[in-house]
């Protein structure tokens, strides 16, 4: 039985930034599957370029640890143009292994590959489902 997301965010636009090209292949059919439309990078670069001129964003998707620019360095720039994108960070390292490297992983949802679809699905819908407050 597919996991289907739920009114709130069924069209929802995500940005996909991840330097393996196999991950984020497989994280973009992911997405797909549960109904969302994805746009997908390989290089933080292009993907900053995309959230600058893509208005429809709303969940920008990153491995932490990349070349020329990490996930975290990534959000802070987006954030600085479109603070009210959300934020979830992968990475095959734990959490605070980051943290100890000086990541700074607070803005934004973590989860550690290899990510389940169940625990995809229910991650994005826990960060775009209105909050009690914003109803």
């Amino acid at each position: 039985m597919a996991i289907l997301p739920d009114r709130h965010s069924a069209a929802a636009t995500m940005l996909l930034v991840d330097d393996n090209a196999a991950y984020r292949d497989m994280t973009e059919m992911a997405l797909i599957s549960l109904g969302y439309s994805v746009a997908t990078f390989s290089s933080p670069q292009a993907a900053l370029e995309s959230a600058t001129t893509n208005p429809d964003l709303q969940l920008l998707i990153t491995d932490v640890v990349m070349t020329k620019m990490t996930g975290v360095q990534l959000a802070a720039e987006i954030h600085r143009t479109r603070p009210e994108m959300k934020v979830l960070f992968c990475s095959g390292y734990p959490a605070a292994a980051l943290a100890r490297q000086g990541l700074d992983l607070t803005h934004g949802e973590f989860l550690m590959k290899p990510i389940s679809l169940a625990a995809l699905s229910a991650k994005i819908e826990g960060l775009l489902s209105p909050t009690e407050a914003n109803l």
